[in-house]
């Protein structure tokens, strides 16, 4: 089908399970992170050519964890050994990690302007100091299991972000603590992001998309229907109110939150059988889609348009190139020499034919007799 979406390189990790990923906010790099605790940077060109720069044994158990900072500088990953680090993106060298430790295995971070967020397999938010990478604020039991995702909202400020696990959502203040909670939603909170200044978008294990207000984090106010299994991952969009799930039917879809919409005329089928756990973006925007044995890397609309106008001028030429030899094919027939009939009679056969015609009627050998 015209205009479907392409990947630019796609990774497979069959030895060694995918658990984290994390692409840079300015160039063509991304780092993964694996189940024993490897943690890989590598760079890719406009081809889907990759490059490995650096890899590494960063953690003794698996890589849970990983995000740049907003300069693309440094990048920080946290592991199920309890451990949360920081190295140069450039070479991979650790230059701090983290005082205080962990209290349980991390399940979701997001790295702000100064802070990096932390909140674990027991439902607690640990918030460290980008700097010192000591931890500045810890609050307990946010929710009631584990903290499924914590998001950051950056049109307020530094200092507030939500976060989402069991069935409820939260809106804390690293300073002050939990701000609001809501209600119980009796449907487990598998992820979520920030849309917009205004909205707010958690995916539900029952394949529901729920739509928040940002002032009023007690209770969802739209519902949008994503498919039958659970929305694992969620991210905004370049576009206020833009937004992309994907989930455990193996497909990410993509939603107008505001207008409750779903844009029926594209979807990107990472794997239909495994569940899309993991979304970013590329710093230009190309969408990145993973399960834990695979990476994909998609086109932009533009490259797939341009493909496709490439793909179509190839066939084009080699249509045109097959009609010419074709041509000149029938032109070297029509030159050939050909031969001169034989005439169908010579001048002998015609002297024998008068002279049968001369020769009267009732002769036969028995006249001489």
């Amino acid at each position: 089908m015209k205009g479907e979406p392409r990947t630019l390189f796609q990774q497979d990790f069959e030895d060694d399970y995918l658990f984290s990923v994390a692409f840079h906010p300015s160039s063509n790099q991304f780092v993964t992170g694996t189940a024993n605790g490897q943690v890989c940077a590598q760079t890719y060109d406009t081809e889907g050519s990759i490059v490995e720069n650096w890899s590494t044994k960063r953690h003794k158990e698996s890589c849970r964890a990983l995000a740049y900072d907003q300069s693309g500088e440094y990048v920080f990953s946290a592991g199920a050994d309890c451990v949360l680090k920081r190295a140069r993106a450039e070479n991979g060298k650790v230059s701090a990690k983290n005082r205080d430790g962990l209290e349980s295995k991390p399940s979701a971070m997001i790295v702000n302007e100064a802070y990096v967020i932390v909140g674990d397999d027991d439902a607690n938010v640990s918030v460290y100091d980008q700097r010192t990478m000591k931890r500045v604020h810890y609050y307990e039991k946010v929710h009631e299991e584990s903290i499924s995702c914590v998001v950051d909202l950056p049109h307020k400020n530094k200092y507030h972000l939500m976060t989402g696990g069991s069935t409820t959502v939260a809106h804390i203040d690293v300073r002050k603590g939990v701000v609001t909670q809501s209600e119980d939603q009796e449907d487990e909170v598998m992820s979520g992001c920030c849309a917009s200044e205004k909205l707010s978008v958690f995916g539900m294990s029952e394949g529901v998309l729920t739509v928040w207000n940002n002032d009023y984090l007690v209770d969802q106010q739209q519902r949008i229907k994503f498919g039958n299994g659970s929305v694992d991952c969620l991210i905004a969009g370049e576009e206020d109110n833009e937004v992309y799930a994907g989930g455990s039917e193996g497909i990410v879809k993509k939603f107008d939150v505001k207008a409750s919409k779903i844009d029926k005329s594209v979807q990107w089928v990472h794997n239909e059988e495994d569940d899309v756990v993991m979304l970013d973006f590329d710093h230009q925007y190309r969408l990145v889609t993973a399960s834990m044995d695979r990476l994909k890397l998609w086109k932009l609309n533009d490259e797939v348009v341009e493909q496709e106008e490439e793909e179509e001028e190839e066939e084009r030429q080699a249509q045109e190139k097959e009609e010419d030899d074709e041509s000149e094919e029938e032109q070297e027939e029509e030159e050939e020499p050909k031969p001169e009939k034989k005439r169908k009679n010579t001048d002998k056969q015609l002297k024998q034919k008068k002279q049968k015609k001369a020769k009267p009627q009732g002769i036969s050998k028995f006249d001489d007799l």
